[in-house]
């Protein structure tokens, strides 16, 4: 496979476990930490939650000695 192939194929899955990441640690967070319910947390919270914890996952994945996406330049 190119360099290419294995590339992307590295980002979806730093992009799928960063999600994942968001939503369990929103999860945890709103339910253990904050001790409230995602109702009461309110959907445009829970969104900006989940994107800012996948994202700091992502920044740490796309590090050259775990993934090494080369999204962010280093």
């Amino acid at each position: 496979m190119s360099e290419f192939g294995t590339l992307t194929i590295r980002r979806i899955i730093v992009a799928a476990i960063s999600l994942a990441a968001g939503i369990i640690g929103c999860l945890i967070s709103v339910w253990y930490i904050l001790n409230t319910t995602m109702a009461d947390y309110g959907n445009v919270y829970i969104f900006f939650t989940i994107g800012s914890i996948a994202c700091g996952v992502a920044i740490w994945l796309d590090h050259e000695k775990v993934f090494n996406t080369k999204i962010l330049p280093h």
